[in-house]
C-alpha cells in the first residue's frame, strides 16, 4: 500500500518529518476528495519516521492516531509535517499538520493531527529500521520514495486492498490479510485499518442522513493485531445525526474470533452545506 501510494519522506532542516503523496483518482472518495485513511497514511508513515528516530535502536507500534480537518484535499499533492511532542520511556508523541499542495502556509493546511506510539524494546526478530529513521540520518535531507518501479494505483485503492462491502447501512465491511495491506508485523498497516473505519463510517452516516456525506474527522485506537491468515470486519454505530453531518463509532474486529482490533471515531459531513 506504501508503495503504491507512492509515498516519500524526508528530514527537515529544523528536525521535523514531511511524508507526501500525490492526489490520484484511486484514492478518492466517491464526492471526489482525498480519502481520509490516506491522510491517516501519511499522518503514520511521517510521525513514525520522527518517533523511530527519537527512540532508536528500539521500535515504535501506533496505539493511537487522531486527525481533524478544515477542508477536503482535491489535487496535486498532500504534506504531513510531524514534529515531537513528547519522548518517554514508554510513549511517544507527535503532532502532524496536513497541506495541500507543497506551500506550506496557513492558507494550505487543510487539518492537522496527533498521533501516540508505543515503544517496543529493540529484539533480535525485529525487522531492520528503514535508513531515514536512523538519528544520524536526520542530517539528511534526502527525498526517499517507498515506491518501486511499477508502482502506482491501478484501480481504486479498495479494490486493491480487497475490501468487501457486506452491509452498507449498518458499516459491514471485511478485509483480508495480505501482502498489499500488511506491515513490517505481517498485520494490518495502520493506514488500512483507519481506511476501512473511515468507508464503515462514511456508509453508515450516509443512510442515517439519507445525504451525500464525505469524512472530515477520524480517530483511530489501535487495540489488537490481526492474525497473518485472519480477516477483519467492520461495525458501525451511529451516535448522532444532523442534517449535514453524522458522527459514529466503528468497531474493527477479527472476523473469525471476534477480537476488537481497533475502535474509531468518524465524523462525516455535507461539505460546503
Amino acid at each position: 500500500m506504501l508503495r503504491d501510494l507512492q509515498i516519500r519522506s524526508q528530514w527537515r532542516a529544523d528536525g521535523r518529518v514531511a511524508s507526501s503523496a500525490p492526489v490520484v483518482p484511486g484514492a478518492l472518495d466517491a464526492g471526489g476528495t482525498l480519502r481520509v485513511g490516506v491522510i491517516a497514511t501519511l499522518i503514520d508513515a511521517a510521525g513514525a519516521a520522527l518517533a523511530l528516530a527519537e527512540i532508536a535502536p528500539d521500535r515504535v507500534a501506533t496505539v493511537e492516531l487522531a486527525y481533524c480537518s478544515t477542508r477536503p484535499a482535491r489535487a496535486g499533492e498532500v504534506v504531513a509535517v510531524a514534529a515531537p511532542l513528547r519522548s518517554g520511556s514508554r510513549q511517544v508523541v507527535t503532532t502532524v499538520d496536513v497541506f495541500e499542495g507543497a506551500d506550506e502556509g496557513a492558507d494550505a493546511r487543510i487539518g492537522t493531527g496527533t498521533m501516540t506510539f508505543s515503544r517496543l524494546v529493540a529484539r533480535a526478530g525485529h525487522a531492520a529500521l528503514p535508513p531515514m529513521t536512523h538519528p544520524d540520518r536526520r542530517a539528511d535531507l534526502t527525498p526517499r520514495s517507498m515506491a518501486v518501479e511499477g508502482s502506482g494505483l491501478s484501480r481504486s485503492l479498495l479494490e486493491h486492498a480487497g475490501v468487501r462491502v457486506l452491509d452498507a447501512d449498518k458499516g459491514v465491511l471485511e478485509v483480508p490479510n495480505h501482502a498489499w495491506v500488511r506491515n513490517s508485523f505481517g498485520t494490518l498497516n495502520g493506514g488500512v485499518a483507519a481506511t476501512v473505519l473511515e468507508l464503515a463510517g462514511e456508509q453508515a452516516g450516509c443512510a442515517a442522513t439519507g445525504a451525500r456525506l464525505q469524512v472530515a474527522d477520524l480517530s483511530v485506537h489501535y487495540v489488537a493485531q490481526l492474525g497473518a491468515e485472519g480477516r477483519a470486519r467492520t461495525a458501525a454505530r451511529v451516535l448522532r445525526v444532523a442534517a449535514d453531518h453524522a458522527v459514529c463509532r466503528v468497531e474493527l474486529r477479527d472476523a473469525d474470533d471476534g477480537r476488537l482490533l481497533s475502535l474509531g471515531t468518524v465524523t462525516a459531513v455535507r461539505w460546503g452545506a
